[in-house]
């Protein structure tokens, strides 16, 4: 397959519509456009530009998912386990792990573009998958499965007792059982 990166451009119409610009051949605002003008583009070119036509500003195509792998877990460790939730702060630890594993490269499998993204606001990951086929419909996001975060420890909140009350109150607590 060719790379197209060097003759794929993006560009706005007057209406505001997203459009790619695809070297001299022509502007692709859709799926079925871009497979016309530009069919033996890279995954990772399909990819990109069906993301931009879809879902400008909302999603990032994950083409190093080892790199992504590495902010993701960069951005828990960063984050203070102890801190409770709050509303209007994305944390990753309060949606949980994703199985890096399924997040792969964009390819083409059986005639469908697969390709994972992540979420510009949260940065969570998705799979996307677009129907090739001549009169296909935009590609369908769908977001993966997490594991929730191991609780941290809980805090120690108690303070030392005395010997003598401490004694004494399971003493009490004994008498209340019998």
């Amino acid at each position: 397959m060719s790379d197209y990166v060097d003759v794929m451009e993006f560009g706005l119409k007057p209406t505001g519509e997203i459009v790619v610009m695809i070297g001299e051949k022509g502007e692709a605002s859709s799926l079925q456009d871009l497979l016309a003008l530009a069919p033996d583009a890279s995954p990772l070119n399909w990819a990109k530009v069906l993301n931009e036509l879809e879902y400008s500003g909302a999603f990032t195509v994950i083409a190093d998912p080892e790199g992504y792998q590495r902010d993701y877990i960069g951005q828990i460790e960063a984050e203070d386990p102890g801190q409770p939730w709050q509303e209007g702060v994305i944390r990753l630890r309060d949606f949980g792990m994703p199985d890096f594993s399924l997040i792969s490269p964009p390819s083409i499998s059986g005639g469908h573009l697969v390709y994972f993204v992540s979420d510009d606001t949260t940065g969570l990951p998705y799979r996307a998958e677009a129907d090739l086929a001549p009169g296909s419909a935009a590609p369908v996001y769908a977001p993966l499965d997490l594991s929730p975060m191991q609780d941290p420890p809980a805090p120690v909140t108690a303070k030392p007792a005395n010997p003598d009350v401490a004694a004494a109150e399971a003493e009490e607590g004994a008498r209340k059982t019998d």
